[in-house]
């Protein structure tokens, strides 16, 4: 499963990356996420320990690639990789190498979070006009989709807003994208306040509904192999005659439907061992994400 992550500069996604890998590193009930890389696992923890003693980290100028493992029970279920895109890739020519590549990876991507500067896009015209180009992007990359996609906007610095800040004012740059993702029958989305401080709030929420519906496609595409095999199985078997198998012995020729049937039915069964671990997995995803009422669009 490919997350990419974008946002403008200063949006906080550095530090959401490092507090949301400390916390997720600890485990949210069942369910904990690793890194791949011993180096990324202590970058990220060096960054998390910072941030709660009040020191965040510079605004970033690197493109940064995340290989990470979701883990239930101590089991791998999920393996993903999270792209984190410097701020600069979202404003320069569309020929520039990053550029480039971060419109490849969202047209290919298997879910989207978007980060904003709450606070800055509530007091900043220039800030509004910077979503509203970015939720374009987005939008032209989520077109002609055929697979279930998951699109988190992530509202930081929400600590930052004033008391009984008008919601609708905060939403409204993201209005055209949140009608087309409302109309497409593969995208779901979802609004998340997110605080990246020394007390963080609503953290796991934007990687554990991305990694939810990675696991429901990964579930329902290997439930869907499964099928095919028996019926092709199912369908040779039928054909797996006795006289079929008479001509096969008198003629000393292989018994092509008798294979065909074994071999399918070999590979549904082995469909269905990698199936099984994710059915837990993704029913207590779904439970503990259904439990905090989150509103979708």
């Amino acid at each position: 499963m490919k997350i990419v992550m974008l946002g403008h500069a200063a949006a906080g996604k550095t530090s959401y990356m490092a507090l949301m890998y400390e916390i997720m590193g600890k485990g949210i009930e069942r369910f904990a996420v690793h890194a791949r890389s011993e180096d990324d696992h202590r970058h990220m923890m060096s960054l998390a320990r910072s941030i709660r003693q009040g020191t965040y980290p510079p605004v970033s100028s690197h493109r940064h690639v995340y290989d990470l493992t979701l883990r239930h029970a101590g089991s791998p279920v999920l393996d993903f990789t999270w792209k984190d895109y410097r701020g600069g890739a979202l404003t320069e020519r569309t020929s520039s190498k990053q550029t480039v590549e971060l419109l490849d990876d969202l047209r290919t991507s298997d879910g989207i979070v978007i980060f904003v500067d709450a606070a800055d896009l509530l007091r900043n015209q220039r800030s509004v006009r910077k979503i509203r180009s970015l939720s374009v992007l987005v939008n032209g990359a989520l077109e002609d989709r055929y697979k279930l996609t998951p699109l988190v906007i992530a509202l930081t610095k929400y600590d930052l807003l004033p008391q009984g800040v008008n919601q609708e004012e905060l939403i409204s740059p993201f209005g055209e994208l949140i009608s087309a993702v409302s109309r497409s029958q593969y995208t779901v989305g979802i609004i998340i306040p997110v605080i990246c401080g020394k007390q963080p709030e609503n953290i796991i929420f934007p990687v554990l509904f991305c990694v939810h519906f990675g696991l429901r496609s990964r579930a329902e595409q290997l439930a869907h192999d499964m099928k095919t095999h028996l019926a092709v199985a199912e369908v040779a078997g039928n054909l797996d005659t006795r006289w079929n198998r008479i001509k096969s012995w008198v003629t000393n020729s292989p018994n092509i439907w008798g294979e065909m049937s074994t071999e399918h039915y070999g590979h549904a069964v082995r469909e269905f061992e990698r199936l099984r671990p994710l059915l837990v997995p993704g029913e207590e995803l779904g439970s503990l994400l259904g439990r905090e009422n989150l509103v979708l669009f």
